[in-house]
């Protein structure tokens, strides 16, 4: 994201601003990296959003307002990432859980289980159904269909 930011920088007009995209960088970093890379995802967007506001000569109000911008947004993924990690925890725990009690609740397969085999002397159950063409209706008053 922040290397398309620099392209864009560099390919555009001096009037147009890849303020968002920059800004965009820490929030989508979130719950990809961990915390430190959330962080330095902030720092090196602060530092290239810097660059581009040095080098386009933006005014110092609207550069520091960038610059707050970005350090509010880094904090606010910061704390995504952390809850983020918080519930991913607490589904790992779970599933722990759950294959904690399947262990113990069900049986163990036998080892040599492969192919199912029926028992001797049966076999799958065998169930004929009906054919379309030779079924009766199985209600014995005329339907609305016929």
């Amino acid at each position: 994201m922040l290397l398309v930011a620099v392209v864009v920088d560099v390919l555009t007009p001096s009037g147009f601003s890849v303020f968002p995209l920059l800004a965009a960088a820490p929030v989508l970093a979130a719950p990809v990296y961990s915390l430190p890379g959330v962080i330095a995802t902030g720092v090196v967007t602060e530092l290239i959003g810097m660059a581009v506001a040095y080098t386009k000569g933006v005014a110092l109000t609207e550069a520091s307002v960038r610059f707050t911008s970005v350090v509010v947004l880094t904090v606010l993924a910061a704390i995504l990432n952390r809850v983020m990690a918080k519930d991913r925890k607490q589904l790992k725990d779970t599933r722990e859980v759950a294959e904690a009690v399947q262990r113990a609740v069900l049986p163990i397969p036998p080892s040599g289980s492969g192919r199912w085999t029926w028992p001797p002397g049966t076999g799958p159950p065998r169930r004929r159904l009906p054919s379309v063409a030779t079924s009766t209706p199985s209600t014995p008053h005329p339907t609305a269909f016929g």
